[in-house]
């Protein structure tokens, strides 16, 4: 049962932190995107 939970808990990071650097990603490209379009 820890185990299970072990890879549980490691899978859901796994996920959430590549969901956190998509999420960062998508904001660097916007602002990347944005100051493009001022100059």
């Amino acid at each position: 049962m820890i185990i299970f939970c072990h890879q549980l808990m490691r899978g859901f990071f796994d996920i959430f932190f590549t969901a956190l650097a998509f999420l960062f990603a998508k904001y660097l490209l916007t602002a990347f995107n944005k100051a493009n379009q001022g100059l």
